[in-house]
């Protein structure tokens, strides 16, 4: 089976969720882009975003992670470890 890189990141999301529980720096609001699909999905839900003062949207930390974040972390994680 074949994923593309928007269906990766879309569960990829699923892995720092679950680790924020015993990770608190998982869940602190992190300044953030928001994609169409994004700003789509609260307009549709009628919700506004978080922000801070200069308008700047927040979002969790697990929620901003991508492929490309687990990929800069994870591989030098594993060198590092010696895996």
């Amino acid at each position: 089976m074949k994923a593309n890189e928007q269906v990766l990141n879309r569960y990829i999301k699923d892995i720092p969720e679950d680790l924020s529980e015993n990770v608190p720096t998982m869940k602190e609001k992190v300044p953030t882009n928001l994609t169409m699909k994004q700003k789509d999905a609260l307009k549709k839900e009628g919700k506004e975003p978080e922000t801070d003062l200069n308008d700047t949207v927040l979002l969790p930390r697990f929620k901003c992670v991508t492929s490309h974040t687990a990929r800069h972390t994870g591989i030098p994680n594993m060198y590092l470890s010696h895996n």
